[in-house]
């Protein structure tokens, strides 16, 4: 997918899997078919750098935030504009809608400290949610939209009623930032990595403590339960990915140490970020340099993207994900491209 004169900080598949998004630098968000790759929208506005993005479930509609400390709705069929909206102090963080599509949740940068829950149906803010001390880091609804999660650089995750706002837990033991969550498949458990070089594992209705897992020598930013939520993935500042098992605890059952960095990144510290797996339970993940890897536990395969020739400048990525049917893989590079893999 080509078009964008920035680098790329966001690609994914609509859930109907008809079309790809596509967030960049450039100040565009654009819409493609993915069928035949052709542009259909570019959705324009922003008079700052455009981040990440993110599709209604229904697939009408893509929320976009930039720096402009705003969030934009738009039409996905149409290109037009439905909704902007403001009064962020700073950079929009990011923006997900719940699973049924009738909110949406809205975090911006530092200063804010709280974040934004709107009803879909009337453009209007619902509640906030506005106990935490320092920048949030991750929110999320639970996959039962029954409470929504939180992750600040206060130490603390926090559980909330998805329907009033309310706290319901708030989760501490972290002695230093902590970032992004995860929940469990079937929201009965709640993930969390910190600068403390721990991941911390929570029961959602207790909020007890469940596990501590070890072994990290620097920051933990990425998560991902497997689809049978038996195990969890977790990729570290160390260049390291480590997989637990949720129900036994412990030492980490497998585990991966990166390389050195490749490329333009030669000098600066790798990273193992966006942890994900497919429905069919494929794990795959990226070092910050841009390599992209897989492995698939059922056969103990492992297996690695190469960076195309064609890649021009940087050969890092902003984003990777995955189609809704798992075949497909989508790189953003920071060359302005979005490359598309077979899996």
């Amino acid at each position: 997918l080509r078009g964008h004169s920035d680098l790329i900080m966001w690609a994914d598949y609509s859930p109907d899997s008809k079309l790809i998004g596509s967030s960049s630098w450039d100040k565009t968000v654009r819409i493609w078919n993915a069928a035949n790759g052709e542009l259909i929208h570019m959705l324009t506005g922003a008079t700052n750098q455009s981040w990440n993005a993110a599709f209604s479930p229904d697939s009408k509609m893509i929320a976009i935030g930039a720096g402009v400390r705003k969030v934009r709705l738009w039409s996905v069929e149409s290109g037009e504009l439905i909704h902007t909206f403001e009064g962020y102090k700073n950079g929009v963080r990011r923006r997900t809608f719940s699973a049924d599509g009738s909110s949406l949740l809205v975090f911006a940068s530092r200063p804010d400290h709280h974040v934004s829950v709107i009803a879909v149906n009337s453009l209007q803010e619902r509640f906030r949610l506005q106990d935490h001390a320092d920048a949030i880091m991750w929110a999320e609804f639970s996959p039962n939209n029954r409470v929504i999660g939180t992750s600040c650089w206060d130490k603390t995750v926090r559980i909330w009623n998805a329907v009033n706002g309310k706290l319901i837990h708030m989760l501490t033991g972290a002695t230093n930032q902590s970032w992004n969550a995860a929940f469990s498949p079937d929201s009965s458990m709640i993930a969390a990595g910190a600068g403390d070089q721990k991941v911390r594992l929570w029961n959602v209705e207790s909020g007890e403590l469940i596990h501590t897992f070890e072994g990290y020598k620097n920051w933990v930013r990425s998560l991902s339960f497997s689809p049978d939520g038996q195990t969890l993935a977790a990729g570290a500042g160390d260049a390291s990915l480590r997989i637990f098992s949720v129900l036994s605890g412990g030492d980490s059952l497998q585990q991966w140490q990166m390389g050195a960095a490749e490329g333009s990144m030669i000098g600066h510290f790798i990273e193992v970020c966006n942890v994900m797996h497919t429905a069919q339970g494929l794990l795959i993940f990226k070092t910050t340099d841009g390599r992209v890897y897989t492995f698939d536990a059922g056969t103990g395969r492992k297996g690695q993207f190469e960076h195309r020739e064609d890649v021009v400048g940087s050969i890092g990525s902003g984003s990777c994900i995955t189609s809704h049917d798992g075949n497909w893989i989508f790189i953003a590079n920071f060359d302005g491209v979005v490359r598309v893999w077979k899996i």
